[in-house]
């Protein structure tokens, strides 16, 4: 992965999937995390809704630490019911 893609202003659906993917989480799971339900991450990857700047702003951080290679502290916090 790029570094210049990673700390890029365009977060994408795909972003949110294959970090989602990468973790191994369902769409539930990450829901529980981003506060919203598990259709509206299926709406999300699937560019039916578009997502928040709040949505965009966690998903540029979870970029960075996979650029970083955090996968421990990204599982805990994935892990972390909210």
């Amino acid at each position: 992965m790029k570094k210049d893609k990673v700390f890029s202003n365009e977060i994408t659906r795909h972003d949110l999937k294959r970090l989602r993917k990468k973790y191994k989480k369902t769409q539930s799971e990450m829901g529980v995390v981003l506060g919203v339900t598990k259709q509206t991450i299926s709406n999300l990857e699937t560019g039916r809704i578009e997502m928040t700047k709040m949505s965009k702003e966690f998903i540029r951080v979870f970029k960075i630490l996979n650029f970083f290679e955090c996968d421990k502290l990204i599982q805990i916090i994935l892990d972390r019911e909210i």
